[in-house]
């Protein structure tokens, strides 16, 4: 009786260890595919920067600004610390601001392909149509990025919590089981016999 409790109990914990494939979870920014013939990693990682890559790239941009230089100037000096794919994007618009497009056109393109930095494409082309200082704008813009982030870690952390009771009930629940329920349960049966 005992060998048989102890067969289903560890069996029902195996079935409440494999996970359920039934349902499709979103794709994050990276997904690692493994092909088994192949035996080759496939990394896709989505165009558009995280937000702490633009709250870096626009705190780099700020630092430029208020050092004195002009908006291109300060893009160009801005584009090396940008990732990659944004380096590239910045990149195609300073070349087309190079070969006569206006800045506000030019950097349009730059937040159709990154959201994140829809903000920043909306300051600077404002403060290049209106001649307004865009040191100011750009400096809340930055604390503002900076508490985003701060915000979303901290959300982060306190959901580790919550997270953590599943796993730690799944590794200390059967152990429970096996040392105070089994032995009543043996101990109950053997009486009853």
């Amino acid at each position: 009786m005992m060998q048989l409790l102890t067969a289903l109990f560890v069996l029902s914990s195996v079935c409440l260890l494999i996970p359920d494939t039934r349902t499709k979870h979103a794709p994050s920014l990276r997904t690692f595919e493994l092909r088994p013939r192949l035996k080759t990693l496939k990394i896709r990682t989505s165009r558009e920067v995280s937000a702490l890559q633009a709250s870096i790239f626009i705190e780099r941009f700020a630092l430029s600004v208020s050092a004195g230089l002009g908006t291109v100037q300060s893009l160009q000096r801005s584009c090396p610390v940008a990732p990659t794919n944004l380096r590239n994007d910045i990149e195609l618009a300073l070349t087309a601001i190079e070969l006569g497009q206006p800045v506000d056109s030019a950097l349009l393109m730059l937040a159709d392909a990154h959201p994140n930095l829809t903000a920043f494409v909306g300051i600077v082309s404002r403060s290049h149509r209106s001649g307004a200082p865009l040191v100011q704008s750009i400096d809340s813009l930055t604390e503002f990025t900076r508490q985003a982030i701060t915000s979303d870690v901290t959300r982060r952390i306190r959901s580790v919590g919550v997270k953590a009771v599943l796993p730690l009930g799944l590794c200390f629940l059967p152990a429970f089981v096996l040392v105070a329920v089994v032995p009543v349960i043996s101990g109950l049966v053997k009486n009853l016999t």
